[in-house]
């Protein structure tokens, strides 16, 4: 029987702005793996595919290729280890939701070439009677997964404890504090006077780390492969770091997607950083109001009440900071900004903004894709076609939110 799961990503992509510009839902990170990553982790052996957003080229889902069965699941979903029983791989045909939203559907081959994300009305015209309320975490916002992620890297430390090479070969003179919750991949440095404490949960180090010197990492955290720890790093409680990132100063409750930096000292705090952005020397974000009253933050032109405490910032890929750039609570920085200046008097940031505060332009097309390449090309990667048109389509979408135009 040839069976197979396919990731979709629904309308809800939006409220995950400014990260979902440039990726679809599914490739967020939240713990040590994105949420396509948790759902192939979970069905392991099953082959997966997506459907998304055209702009991302990564449509893979052919409903001509003699499947027997698909389960189609939300990208939306925060995998864990009861997702099999909840929507299970294999069945007769069902409709799985989860408080009113679509959290998955099985269907058979009869039905396949019937499935239409982009018709609102498809799921009537399926005419299938069995539907289902599951308990299954469906993420609503970008902050969702801030929230989620100290549950997160716990849940995966489970899922790769039999799955990652671990040794005792580094100096005396580190600090492994409750020793069974570390995962240490190979060849990573790791210099004296580090400490990494596990007590409040796991964490979980890649291959080809370098930790340097006088260093502190709280669990439940994560860093990923090639990645940098600077010296008198302060790493606490529920952070995950990607891959190829530099980061120092200090960092909670945060997650930081691949080949980003925060070398240099500077709190980061419940925020979620896209890739290829770097935070000038002193950055620092503030995650908690004054009185502390509940955050709201600007999503999409729409002003939201999170519920919130906590929320620091949330910025989308190829965004900079200046040296010594303060940012205010619950602050949104959009897609390949560049933010120096006044920066703390304002919290939403059109992508493409230039500038701070009162004195902002638009950061030129052009000029913004010249930068990305030289980045990009640091790091041995390529500015293909992919990234332009991202970079294109996302400037044109969001042009009437830079009313300072």
């Amino acid at each position: 029987m040839k069976t197979s799961i396919c990731i979709f990503e629904d309308d809800f992509y939006q409220n995950f702005y400014p990260l979902s510009f440039s990726r679809p839902t599914f490739d967020l990170l939240s713990g040590a793996f994105t949420l396509a990553e948790k759902i192939s982790n979970y069905y392991s052996g099953t082959e997966i595919t997506y459907l998304c957003r055209d702009i991302f080229e990564k449509n893979s889902f052919d409903n001509n290729a003699g499947y027997d069965s698909v389960l189609f699941l939300n990208g939306r979903i925060v995998a864990d280890r009861n997702i099999t029983k909840a929507i299970p791989l294999i069945g007769e045909n069902e409709v799985f939701v989860q408080n009113g939203s679509l959290a998955g559907i099985r269907v058979n081959k009869e039905l396949i070439s019937k499935i239409d994300f982009n018709n609102p009305d498809f799921l009537a015209s399926l005419g299938i009677e069995k539907v289902t309320e599951v308990e299954v975490t469906l993420a609503e916002y970008i902050w969702d997964l801030i929230e989620l992620n100290g549950r997160e890297i716990t849940n995966d430390f489970a899922q790769m404890k039999n799955h990652i090479y671990t040794t005792d070969d580094y100096p005396e003179n580190i600090s492994l504090i409750n020793r069974d919750n570390i995962l240490i991949g190979n060849n990573c440095s790791i210099s004296p006077f580090v400490c990494i404490d596990a007590k409040s949960g796991p964490v979980i180090i890649g291959n080809n780390v370098t930790i340097f010197p006088h260093s502190y990492i709280q669990g439940p955290a994560f860093i990923g492969d090639n990645s940098v720890i600077k010296a008198g790093s302060k790493i606490y409680h529920n952070s995950s770091i990607g891959s190829v990132c530099k980061v120092g100063g200090e960092i909670e409750n945060s997650i930081i997607h691949s080949y980003s930096n925060k070398q240099h000292d500077g709190f980061l705090g419940h925020s979620y950083l896209g890739s290829w952005v770097n935070l000038g020397a002193g950055t620092t974000n503030s995650d908690l109001k004054n009185n502390y009253s509940d955050i709201k933050i600007n999503l999409n032109n729409t002003e939201i009440e999170t519920g919130l405490q906590f929320l620091g910032l949330l910025m989308g890929d190829h965004s900079k900071t200046a040296i010594n750039t303060t940012i205010n609570t619950g602050s949104a920085a959009g897609f390949s900004c560049n933010l120096f200046g006044d920066v703390f008097s304002q919290k939403n940031y059109p992508s493409f903004s230039w500038g701070g505060g009162n004195l902002l332009s638009t950061y030129d097309l052009e000029k913004s894709k010249d930068v990305a390449r030289q980045v990009m090309a640091r790091r041995n990667k390529t500015f293909g076609r992919v990234e332009e048109n991202i970079f294109n389509q996302v400037f044109q979408l969001t042009k009437a939110d830079r009313k300072f135009d």
